[in-house]
């Protein structure tokens, strides 16, 4: 719960996408080479609506994490 306590979930769960997709494709552009990661314009709606459902699913979970205890989020971490 390091980042839990003191601050809000939500831009705790902003954050950490934020800056986990830029370096995800920052990666991805040195593995494969810059044009071969930049994905096709068709296939952005329904990457849009993947990393939605990621981003509520992180935020359902910390929340989660704000209510319970750790034991049970351990319990129930299947998606993380």
């Amino acid at each position: 719960k390091f980042g839990i306590h003191g601050t809000n979930p939500l831009l705790f769960a902003l954050l950490r996408e934020g800056i986990a997709g830029p370096l995800l494709l920052a990666m991805a552009a040195f593995a494969n080479g810059f044009p071969a990661a930049i994905p096709a314009w068709q296939d952005a709606p329904r990457l849009a609506c993947l990393g939605l459902c990621i981003f509520a699913n992180h935020i359902c979970f910390i929340l989660g994490l704000k209510l319970a205890d750790p034991a049970t989020g351990s319990a129930w971490q299947l998606s993380q």
